[in-house]
């Protein structure tokens, strides 16, 4: 079997973040589709915006990447993976939340509100699993 983990409810969070994750990234990635994602959410896209979204898709990539080694990985070698996913999503919304504070113009949310999903997802995931050590969250 493909998958270590045991536990069932945080396979199917795992999953989702990986499903989302990769969609998200390659979407921001890619200029058309940001600028689509953009025009049907109302919002012009602006450099800075389009800057934002960009960067948000590379990290979501990378997470995608993550989430993928924390399925397949036994469990003791995916605490690495899961902590690495946890601290990353945490440095892009304190990332995300200094661009947001200090963009001009018009800009849309909805980056820095999936990424602070994001984190939330990871760090249930992290306390689920039981992967805990010390006082890291």
């Amino acid at each position: 079997i493909m998958i270590k983990i045991q536990d069932n409810v945080s396979v199917t969070i795992i999953s989702l973040l990986l499903l989302i994750s990769t969609f998200y990234g390659f979407m921001f990635v890619l200029d058309p589709f940001a600028n689509s994602f953009l025009e049907r959410s109302g919002q012009e896209a602006s450099a800075t915006t389009i800057n934002m979204m960009g960067n948000v898709g590379w990290i979501y990539l990378a997470m995608g990447l993550g989430y993928m080694m924390v399925l397949i990985a036994p469990a003791e070698q995916s605490t690495v993976f899961i902590r690495f996913m946890v601290l990353g999503s945490f440095i892009s919304l304190i990332r995300m939340i200094d661009l947001y504070a200090n963009a001009e113009g018009d800009v849309i949310y909805g980056p820095l509100i999936a990424t602070a999903l994001v984190f939330i997802g990871n760090a249930y995931v992290y306390n689920r699993l039981k992967m805990k050590v010390g006082v890291f969250l």
